[in-house]
């Protein structure tokens, strides 16, 4: 698959990381990598007695962070480009906003009023979005759509064992 990225593969391929070849191919890195010390930080107007009051800021590898960087904007890419993403999909897209989802909202009901029709709506928030992802399901979902190359095995590695300290 050719990526406008293909060109940084062969350089992080290259960097060792406490003796540990990164190798994408292979969907390895090294374990350093999967070691984060998190820094809690109060939220704001909050008591700081209850711990469910602070955001947990992971502190990472850079080079792990550069190439966290660089499968995404493969993924993004890929996602983009075989319009597997729905149209009307705002949240974590370039150039797009829940702004765009408002507007959109804003015209659905005075539409709804003039045709005569209902408009009801649904808002929900998933608290703990990430922890609570079935992460199986998504490897699973993007070899579904087509992602066959070694981003998934690679995005499986990065996801699992991961370590932190406090």
């Amino acid at each position: 698959m050719h990526t406008p990225i293909n060109k940084d593969w062969n350089t992080i391929r290259k960097i060792k990381g406490k003796g540990t070849t990164v190798k994408y191919k292979h969907g390895h890195f090294p374990l350093s990598w999967s070691q984060a010390i998190v820094i809690p930080i109060p939220k704001p107007g909050k008591d700081n007695t209850d711990p469910n009051n602070y955001r947990p800021i992971a502190l990472t590898s850079c080079i792990c962070k550069t190439m966290e960087r660089m499968i995404n904007k493969r993924l993004v890419w890929f996602l983009e480009t075989n319009n597997i993403l729905t149209n009307i999909q705002c949240g974590f897209r370039k150039n797009r906003s829940t702004i765009d989802q408002l507007v959109r909202f804003e015209t659905f009901i005075p539409d709804a009023f003039v045709n005569k029709e209902h408009a009801v709506s649904l808002f929900f928030y998933l608290e703990k979005a990430y922890d609570t992802t079935w992460k199986n399901g998504l490897l699973k979902d993007l070899h579904n759509v087509g992602l066959k190359d070694h981003s998934p095995n690679f995005i499986k590695q990065f996801l699992g064992n991961r370590n932190f300290n406090i």
